[in-house]
C-alpha cells in the first residue's frame, strides 16, 4: 500500500489513521509492506494551480515537495516523515510487527500508536534526529536515508531487545525466531547502506 501524507484537508491525525488502517490490513495478511511519500505537487496538477487555495509552500522548487499546507503544518510533516520511518523500522522484521501489533491489541490501542509508542521508547538514538524520507527524491536524500538506516540495521537487535523491555518480556515467544524472519526490504536495506556487497 502506498501512502501520501500532505494532502490538503488531512493533517497528522489522519494520516495516523491511515497508517493504522495499512496495518490492520496487513493484521488480514493482505498487505506485504507499506510505502510513504510526502506530497510532490506537480507543475499542472490540480494543486499546483491552486497553491494559493491550498495554502500550498514547498520545500524548494526543484523536488516540489510539499513543506506545508492549510490542513497540514510543517510541524505535523516533520511528524508524518517520523512515523513512516518507524513504520518502515517496524516493518523490517516479521516477527516483531506481529508483535508490535499483538501488544497494542492487548492493551486495546491502536497499532500505530503502539509503534510510536514502541519507538519513542529507545534508550538510544537512531536518527541522529532527522528522520529520513522513505523514498527520498534527491541523491544527497538517499545517502541520508541510508546512512540512518546503517545505524538502524546495526542496532537491530537493540531495537527488538528494547520491545521486550517495554512489554515487560510478554511477546518473547513471538521473538524467539526474529532473526530468521527479517522481510525483502531488510537484506535490500543492508545493500543501501552498504552492509552487503
Amino acid at each position: 500500500m502506498d501512502l501520501i501524507y500532505g494532502l490538503p484537508g488531512d493533517n497528522i491525525e489522519g494520516y495516523k489513521a491511515s497508517l493504522d488502517y495499512a496495518m490492520w490490513l496487513d493484521k488480514l495478511g493482505k498487505l506485504e509492506k507499506i510505502i510513504t511519500y510526502p506530497l510532490i505537487v506537480l507543475p499542472g496538477s490540480h494543486f499546483h494551480k491552486h497553491m494559493d487555495q491550498f495554502g500550498i509552500k514547498l520545500l524548494d522548487d526543484d523536488s516540489f515537495i510539499l513543506k506545508s499546507n492549510y490542513t497540514f503544518s510543517e510541524r505535523e510533516m516533520d511528524l508524518a516523515r517520523k512515523y513512516s520511518f518507524f513504520i518502515s523500522v517496524m516493518y523490517l522484521n516479521r516477527s516483531l510487527a506481529k508483535a508490535v501489533k499483538q501488544f497494542a491489541q492487548d492493551r486495546g490501542i491502536r497499532s500505530i500508536d503502539a509503534v510510536i509508542e514502541f519507538m519513542e521508547s529507545f534508550p538510544f538514538d537512531i536518527s541522529e534526529g532527522a528522520y529520513p524520507d522513505m523514498v527520498p527524491s534527491f541523491k544527497e536524500h538517499y545517502a541520508h536515508r541510508n546512512d540512518v538506516f546503517r545505524r538502524v540495521l546495526q542496532k537491530y537487535d537493540d531495537i527488538v531487545d528494547a520491545f521486550r523491555k517495554l512489554s515487560g518480556n510478554k511477546y518473547d515467544g513471538m521473538l524467539e525466531d526474529y532473526r530468521d524472519q527479517y522481510a525483502a526490504k531488510y537484506y535490500k536495506m543492508r545493500k543501501f547502506a552498504g552492509l552487503d556487497p
